[in-house]
């Protein structure tokens, strides 16, 4: 029996066939496959027998019939024949089938082949290629595999040595490889054409595998070989390389403000019981001890269904179900950022990488084949690699299996909504200590965290992305506490100590009392230390100050933000008032709002941008029209001057509050012209006038680069500007900030962006006008530090990001800061002007 025959070769081939019916077409595969001894004659049988169950239609014209999984052994190599029907025939009802391919398969040595066949489908141009080439070689290089070898019925693929295009790196990542990391290296090398691998010793990943990657286990001072092999491997190794070198800075201070976040676990006091009572012990992840009651979240044990269809079908509803899933992580990925911040946002931009995994894909494929229904293959596939994951003697490989559960539960829940949750929820109170065997980072950040005081988890550890987004959340956290359910009743007070990973059970009520004032007191310390450092004004060693703002979308916030160390609110957004509701907000509405927003600050500044509708944010009750690039449509003040009964609601609610109010300044969104400028100055003065309102500060966000460009013209119009450094980065280097594949290149570090900026901030000195920035830039210490060596007023923020940009502004000086900025000017690239980050530091 031949077991060295190859999968696919040229007398497997048949081009420009005609057949009268399905049937023929079959025959015709299946004969190649007999005539090369791959198969035995009556293996045609079960092929049809397989046809009689299934539909093996795949779409676009594809179709892979194969046989039954009990006459394999009818199978004496396996192998695939092709064949090529130009003209199509009719595989059933409605689907015309123009390339068959047909798979004797003794184990999974067809998957590499099926893999690409699925890709092949979604890529119109090549499969058009091939459903009309002449040239058998066609199919050849379309689907040319590794050699393989037959080792126990199982094969595997022969990588034991690098490409010929390769370059050794040594990893200096503090935490090593985990998935934010990899998910970058991976998005870099899905650019290019060529074949791309990591060498670890002898274990080999595919660069466009993300489970591949983190298999690797790659840790700090690790040496591994990139290599690539293809039509542009040369284009692929050198970005590559630069991708890897230049997130070390980001993972050193992220593996910096993890240091100091540990060093919250150190107090010199540590609280202890006074009665006796019931303990367990887990790990803690996340510090802070708290009185709650517990909250018990219970698991279904859902039956994942399994009942096959057909191909097509399958294939749709994995189709929609990624795209909702890519939907809900984007969505998670904006909320997140906005609430946290941009590292731990970037947990739910990895997750997406395991939508495109080649394993997974390999499973699902083969679990169709075998007959298998949508749900119960995309259960199984994901389980299957979350076994392998957990099995791992790596902590952080390990914790990442909750990374794809929860994408798991995403896609089924869109696949099939009856497998919605899997968790029985109670309806949650105030003071709730949530315990559950684990939880899922979404699970984590969707929680009602004003509600919530602690976490509790069965399984988990301390790497794992829920309890970095526990302590970024402030939430006090203990994972691995193995004992937890014999114990914990749901309603029963509980006292769960993040400092030592004790959770205490039938509490008396002297524990309570003494653990309450144990709280108090170090909330107390706690607040006055905070004090004393954030009310710190931002000033340099060398006594140049700058104002530190916060962004603002939701009122709910302000406070927290003057307590987190603001001056002043540097963006206002008013959208908030628009969104989720079914009418326009009224005058007196918008007038209520306003005037108790600014009463909060007690006279601070606040800079309340007008309604900035458009792009990527939607009102229903407006009607807009729907456009092909609403970034480039109707949006901002472009929206406010077509529609002038939003302007002048707007404009009137907010003069009349500034008549009772001090500290308010108006700003006009996505600003291109001078035209609009003057024409909104010119009817914001008639509202003025018409309510005798006291004289307001006008300006414009700079977002384009066509204001940024004619600034020292426009900058007598205004009272001045603000940039917003998200939009100008998207419109000046024409890249979506959200798209998928491009948004790493949508670099804020761009030297064009800095040179707008430099441009702006030139105009306005010129003119004594002021400037402050409010975009991402601003918000992380190093951007903060370039805006401020260049010259703006102001730097406005996320809360959450100030006391990291005050510290590092008080530890350095203006001097160093100007002389890093001017280089920065003249850097060539977002790299280069990263590198000067690293040698600052």
């Amino acid at each position: 029996m031949n077991t060295c025959k190859n999968l696919i070769d040229l007398n497997l081939i048949k081009l420009n066939m005609h057949f009268a019916n399905k049937n023929e077409a079959i025959i015709s595969a299946a004969k190649a496959l007999v005539d090369e001894n791959y198969v035995d004659k009556k293996y045609v049988e079960s092929l049809f027998a397989r046809e009689k169950i299934s539909n093996t239609y795949l779409g676009n014209g594809v179709a892979i019939p194969h046989g039954m999984s009990n006459d394999r052994y009818l199978i004496n190599a396996s192998g695939i024949s092709v064949v090529q029907i130009p003209n199509g025939v009719e595989w059933n009802s409605g689907e015309k089938a123009q390339l068959i391919f047909a798979i004797s398969a003794k184990s999974d040595e067809h998957i590499e082949i099926l893999k690409k066949i699925t890709r092949l489908i979604r890529n119109k141009d090549k499969l058009n290629h091939l459903i009309h080439t002449n040239d058998p070689h066609d199919f050849l290089k379309t689907f040319a595999l590794s050699k393989v070898i037959n080792i126990n019925t199982k094969d595997i693929t022969i990588k034991s040595s690098d490409f010929a295009c390769s370059y050794e790196l040594t990893l200096d990542y503090p935490n090593g490889l985990h998935a934010r990391p990899a998910s970058l290296w991976l998005e870099t090398a899905r650019k290019f054409n060529s074949d791309i691998q990591i060498r670890f010793i002898n274990n080999i990943a595919d660069c466009k595998n993300l489970v591949d990657l983190l298999n690797l286990g790659l840790r700090k001072n690790d040496k591994f070989t990139i290599s690539t092999k293809g039509s542009d491997e040369k284009k692929a190794l050198s970005a590559l390389k630069k991708a890897i070198e230049s997130i070390s800075l980001e993972e050193s201070i992220a593996a910096h403000r993890e240091f100091e976040r540990e060093k919250l676990f150190l107090i010199h006091k540590i609280w202890t019981p006074i009665d006796s009572h019931n303990k367990i012990k887990g790990i803690p992840v996340s510090p802070g001890l708290v009185i709650g009651n517990i909250h018990l979240l219970t698991q279904k044990n859902s039956s994942i269904p399994d009942i096959f269809s057909s191909y097509t079908d399958a294939s749709n509803k994995l189709d929609q179900a990624f795209k909702l899933t890519q939907n809900d992580l984007n969505l998670l990925y904006l909320n997140t950022k906005m609430s946290i911040g941009e590292s731990e946002a970037k947990i739910f931009k990895a997750q997406s990488d395991f939508l495109q995994d080649k394993e997974l894909l390999i499973m699902i494929c083969r679990y169709l084949i075998g007959g298998h229904g949508v749900e119960w293959a995309w259960h199984n596939a994901v389980q299957a690699i979350v076994d392998k994951m957990k099995s791992s003697s790596d902590e952080i490989i390990a914790s990442r299996a909750a990374d794809l559960i929860d994408v798991r539960s995403r896609v089924l829940k869109h696949i099939n909504p009856t497998l919605n949750k899997d968790i029985i929820l109670r309806e949650l109170k105030d003071n709730s200590i949530i315990v559950s065997t684990e939880l899922t980072p979404s699970e984590t950040i969707e929680l009602d965290h004003a509600k919530v005081k602690g976490i509790i988890t069965v399984q988990g550890g301390s790497s794992s992305h829920s309890s970095i987004l526990s302590r970024s959340l402030g939430i006090a956290a203990i994972v691995g506490a193995q004992d937890v359910f014999l114990f914990a009743h749901h309603g029963q007070t509980a006292i769960l100590d993040g400092y030592t990973g004790h959770i205490y059970f039938n509490l008396s009520d002297q524990d309570i009392v003494s653990a309450k004032m144990w709280i108090d007191e170090k909330n107390l310390h706690d607040k006055l230390e905070a004090n004393v450092l954030l009310k710190l004004p931002a000033t340099t060693r060398d006594n140049h100050s700058i104002e530190i703002a916060a962004n603002i979308n939701d009122p709910s916030t302000i406070e927290k933000a003057l307590a987190m160390g603001a001056e002043s609110i540097g963006l206002m957004r008013t959208e908030f008032l628009f969104l989720d509701r079914s009418s326009q907000p009224t005058e007196e509405e918008q007038f209520n709002s306003y005037v108790s927003i600014i009463e909060k600050l007690n006279g601070l500044p606040i800079i309340k941008r007008l309604l900035d509708i458009g792009g990527d944010k939607k009102v229903s009750y407006l009607n807009l029209d729907i456009e092909k690039n609403p970034f480039l449509g109707m949006r901002g003040s472009r929206l406010l001057i077509k529609r002038k009964e939003l302007l002048k609601t707007q404009l009137r609610a907010l003069y009349n509050a500034a008549k009772k109010t001090d500290g308010l300044s108006i700003m006009f969104p996505m600003i291109t012209t001078k035209e609009e400028i003057l024409f909104l100055k010119e009817y914001s003065e008639n509202i003025r006038k018409e309510l005798d309102a006291p004289y307001v500060p006008l300006g414009i966000m700079v977002e384009v680069p066509s204001i940024a460009l004619i600034a020292n013209q426009i900058a007598k119009y205004v009272d001045f500007f603000s940039i917003g450094t998200n939009d100008l980065t998207q419109y000046t280097l024409a890249i979506d900030r959200e798209h998928p594949l491009l948004s790493k290149q949508a670099d804020i570090y761009h030297p064009s962006i800095l040179q707008l900026i430099h441009k702006t901030v030139s105009a306005a000195k010129k003119h004594n006008k002021w400037v402050g920035v409010c975009g991402g830039l601003a918000g992380e210490p190093f951007g903060a530090a370039l805006l401020i060596g260049l010259g703006v007023n102001e730097v406005s923020m996320n809360p959450n990001e100030i006391n990291a940009v005050k510290s590092f502004i008080r530890r350095n000086n203006f001097y160093k800061f100007s002389s890093i900025a001017h280089q920065a000017l003249n850097c060539e690239s977002a790299e280069e002007v990263r590198l000067l980050e690293k040698e600052f530091l």
